[in-house]
C-alpha cells in the first residue's frame, strides 16, 4: 500500500493507494485539520491507528520549501522530515515534494478524457 498526503497549513490530506500496472487505485482518502497536531509524524501516527494498513512506500506534497529530505511549514511551526517518516514507517525512504511540484507531476498521470485545454 502507497501511502500519499498533501501537507498544508490548513489541512492535511491523507491517502492509501494500490499500483494496477502503471495505474494507481485509491483505495482511502481522509482529511485531518493539521492545527490538530503538532508534527506530521503525530498525524501520520492517528491516521494508521485508525486506518492500519501494509505501508509498503510514502510520499508527501508539503506546502513550502522542501530541501534535502527536510522541510519547515511556517504556518504551522512543523519540522518535516523524511527520514524520522521513513522510521516511522518502517521503511528505507519516505519522499518529500513541494505541493505544487506535486500537483505538477500528478497532472502526468492524468488520463486524457480528464485534461481540458
Amino acid at each position: 500500500m502507497i501511502l500519499a498526503g498533501d501537507i498544508g497549513g490548513t489541512k492535511t490530506n491523507i491517502a492509501h493507494f494500490e499500483t494496477a500496472g502503471k495505474s494507481l487505485v485509491l483505495k482511502l482518502s481522509q482529511s485531518y485539520s493539521s492545527q490538530h497536531n503538532r508534527s506530521l509524524s503525530e498525524l501520520i501516527e492517528e491516521h494508521l491507528r485508525d486506518y492500519p494498513a501494509n505501508i509498503t512506500a510514502a510520499a508527501f506534497g508539503i506546502a513550502g520549501p522542501v530541501v534535502g529530505g527536510h522541510s519547515k511549514l511556517t504556518n504551522l511551526g512543523w519540522d518535516v522530515d523524511a527520514q524520522e517518516i521513513a522510521g516511522l514507517l518502517h521503511l528505507d525512504k519516505v519522499r518529500l515534494i513541494n505541493d505544487l511540484a506535486a500537483t505538477a507531476y500528478g497532472i502526468l498521470r492524468l488520463p486524457e478524457s480528464d485534461v481540458v485545454a
